[in-house]
């Protein structure tokens, strides 16, 4: 079976997905909450890469927010081949108040299935 690991936002820690897990785990999926440092994406990817080795077999990762973008950093990386498909809660496309600083750059070395979603609330960058 594979594994689905999902971190937390940036102001969260694992707990904060305990309901996202807990559902998981009652439809059969085996899901684990991720814990990471705050701070930087780039510094909490060594941390989501040394869980992802631990695992041992290829799983599906994702996160909120934050969690989501340190996942899409790490299945865009040498560590991709351990990276089954990438889910995305509420990806902050980019820094609050900065919508031309794209948080995307990384986007196009992704070569597993990704899922995305978003609300309605969450301000998208303007399309151009």
């Amino acid at each position: 079976m594979t594994r689905l690991l999902l971190a937390h936002g940036a102001s969260g820690d694992a707990t904060s997905m305990r309901a996202h897990v807990t559902g998981l785990r009652k439809r059969g999926i085996d899901a684990t909450a991720v814990d990471l440092p705050r701070g930087r994406a780039e510094r909490a990817l060594p941390v989501y890469a040394g869980l992802l080795a631990e695992v041992g077999a290829p799983a599906v990762i994702g996160g909120h927010s934050y969690g989501g973008r340190v996942a899409s950093m790490l299945a865009a990386s040498d560590e991709a081949g351990m990276v089954a498909g990438l889910v995305l809660l509420s990806y902050p496309l980019h820094r609050p108040g900065h919508a031309e600083e794209q948080r995307t750059e990384h986007w196009p070395q992704i070569a597993c299935p990704v899922l995305l979603s978003a609300g309605r609330r969450i301000p998208s960058p303007a399309r151009s």
